[in-house]
């Protein structure tokens, strides 16, 4: 994935979603009568980019979330982050250049904290499954079955505790400011640090919801 183009993308998908906002903003779409209250239950999307280091080289993670959020302040959803990380590697193989490439899904807890009406803090936990890789470059996996286009493959946990300011821009739409901290199980793969994806983390969201 290249980088330049994502970052473009989240900056072209805020201004979309600004520019078509809705007049007037809401903070639930449903309500569900419990024995003793009644809740309000609304729904957020969102697009990230988050930057983070590998080695000595920027790389970033390009996410997508949803939630379903209870009473403007406990939110449950599905993440998805994949790695962008262009470098052209070919330490671990004489037959030709490949690159490393990795993604993890999961579930998230969120506790929201509103600050006015315009303004919010989320506090967030998320657990996730992860598959890291290297992969051959295309000119080099052309002649090879698809078995021998992996040099190395792994799969990993996720723990990613991370906190997060935004800001409405108008009505539904949010622009969010957040940091985190990647934990994540020994990915064990030939001449990689275990440690590869354990990072501090900061990124931006672009972020449309009803809660």
């Amino acid at each position: 994935m290249k980088t330049k183009p994502a970052i473009i993308s989240i900056i072209l998908v805020a201004i979309t979603f600004i520019t078509n906002a809705q007049e007037q903003p809401q903070d639930y779409l449903w309500t569900y009568e419990g024995k003793n209250k009644t809740y309000e239950l609304g729904v957020y999307g969102e697009l990230s980019w988050d930057y983070s280091t590998l080695g000595n080289d920027n790389i970033g993670w390009l996410g997508a979330k949803a939630g379903l959020v209870i009473n403007q302040r406990w939110a449950l959803g599905v993440v998805g982050k994949a790695l962008g990380y262009d470098k052209h590697l070919s330490e671990l193989s004489p037959e030709g250049d490949y690159r490393l490439e990795s993604g993890y899904s999961g579930m998230f807890v969120e506790y929201l904290q509103p600050v006015g009406e315009n303004f919010k803090l989320a506090f967030t936990v998320t657990s996730a499954q992860g598959i890291a890789l290297y992969r051959y470059e295309e000119e080099y996996a052309e002649d090879l079955p698809w078995y021998e286009e992996i040099i190395d493959v792994e799969t990993y946990g996720v723990f990613e505790p991370q906190v997060a300011a935004m800001v409405r821009v108008k009505n539904n739409w949010w622009i969010e400011a957040h940091a985190s901290a990647r934990n994540t199980s020994p990915v064990k793969m030939m001449g990689t640090d275990e440690k590869i994806f354990t990072k501090l983390n900061a990124g931006i969201s672009v972020k449309y919801g009803i809660f």
